[in-house]
């Protein structure tokens, strides 16, 4: 990377002025807005469960999960996700989009 190049992205960083996408663009995103972001996040960490479980429905499952997410930070740290279910990543990263 130039240090042009650099310059630029560090001003742009620093300067804290928002710069939305094109309304054409926003309109196809998956997240169309800060506002959408925003009550996505909040949902996402005040009920993991529900929306992470609403997010891989979307995905191609073999065997749907049993149970979205297990988690322990006590004296064994261990976070597990979609126990017992069986997926296919090149499927659902890929092939589907294909």
């Amino acid at each position: 990377m130039t240090t042009a190049t650099n310059s630029v992205k560090a001003q742009a960083a620093t300067e804290g002025r928002l710069i939305p996408p094109p309304a054409a663009f926003a309109a196809k995103a998956h997240v169309s807005s800060s506002a959408q972001y925003e009550q996505m996040y909040r949902r996402s960490v005040e009920d993991p469960e529900g929306f992470w479980g609403e997010i891989a429905e979307g995905f191609v499952w073999n065997k749907k999960w049993d149970q979205v997410m297990d988690c322990s930070f006590g004296k064994e740290v261990y976070i597990k996700w979609f126990i017992g279910g069986k997926t296919n990543i090149s499927v659902n990263a890929l092939d589907r989009h294909l």
